[in-house]
């Protein structure tokens, strides 16, 4: 099969020469005519879901907090895929539409769907929240802080800090929010563990 090309193309070189130049022609003309973003956005229509779930484990996170709402906002207009992500006393929940689809209009779709849950969130957690619009470029750490030399019930400050004696980190895919924390803890083994939720 090489062969014959190979000897086609010697055979007709002034065919091949013409059809070459054509192709560097159009290769030039749809380069010109291609869109150029800094920032191009490489990410699906994306809403983020925010829960803050104080004093929940993992596990009660994911069955009270993250299913009832991947179940109201699953099968909603436009939506093709739903993720989350349960941690100790937090949910984040990604909920991804159809190319095209305009942003604010799938907002205001999530929107909808999460003031119909509000009412059936367990005691003690807040009303999920938005995740500001941006893109997935930037990304999102979830910081993990451990120390036998704390108690929980100390506040998160400067000195707490410092007694800190272990430290690991753990990516979210999700957009960067603005100056967004939230500190959530548990106990492990004897230990203090508070995870921060912070922007790279």
């Amino acid at each position: 099969m090489l062969n014959k090309i190979i000897r086609f193309s010697l055979e007709n070189r002034i065919l091949v020469l013409v059809a070459s130049v054509l192709l560097v022609i159009g290769g030039l003309y749809s380069t010109s005519q291609t869109d150029v973003d800094v920032f191009p956005d490489l990410n699906a229509p994306t809403v983020v879901i925010m829960t803050e779930a104080g004093g929940m484990a993992t596990e009660e996170v994911e069955q009270l907090v993250t299913f009832p709402i991947e179940t109201a906002v699953n099968g909603s207009t436009g939506v093709r895929r739903v993720r989350s992500q349960s941690t100790n006393g937090f949910s984040v929940v990604w909920v991804e539409f159809d190319w095209g689809t305009d942003i604010y209009l799938a907002r205001q779709i999530v929107s909808e769907k999460l003031s119909a849950i509000g009412e059936q969130m367990p005691a003690g957690v807040s009303a999920p929240v938005l995740g500001p619009q941006s893109s997935i470029l930037g990304e999102v750490l979830i910081v993990s802080l451990t120390s036998d030399k704390t108690s929980m019930q100390d506040p998160l400050t400067a000195d707490s800090i410092g007694k800190v004696t272990s430290c690991s980190t753990s990516s979210l895919a999700m957009p960067p929010a603005s100056v967004m924390m939230t500190t959530v803890g548990a106990l492990r083994s004897g230990k203090t563990s508070t995870s921060v939720l912070a922007v790279e």
